[in-house]
């Protein structure tokens, strides 16, 4: 059980990472099936299993825990809509 908070820190610090980026949506459902951008939309699983992550942990994070699955969120509807627009 040690592991998982770190492994939880790691995949959120990948995730912030790619939120930092600004490639960021919403809608996904009917977007993912036609999308043709695999990688954004394999990282928008990834987003949405660390916000689940954070979700279930303990209070580790120092209050960032709420922030950060506040961006999470905000990160999966941007990431959606760049994938909706373009597609």
């Amino acid at each position: 059980m040690v592991k998982q908070p770190n492994m939880t820190r790691r995949r959120l610090l990948c995730v912030a990472s790619a939120a930092s980026l600004g490639v960021l949506a919403t809608g996904l459902s009917e977007v993912q099936a036609k999308s043709k951008f695999k990688r954004l939309d394999k990282a928008i699983e990834a987003m949405k299993e660390a916000k689940e992550d954070l979700e279930n942990a303990k209070a580790i994070f120092g209050g960032h825990k709420k922030k950060a699955i506040q961006l999470l969120k905000d990160g999966i509807a941007e990431l959606e809509a760049a994938i909706k627009f373009a597609s």
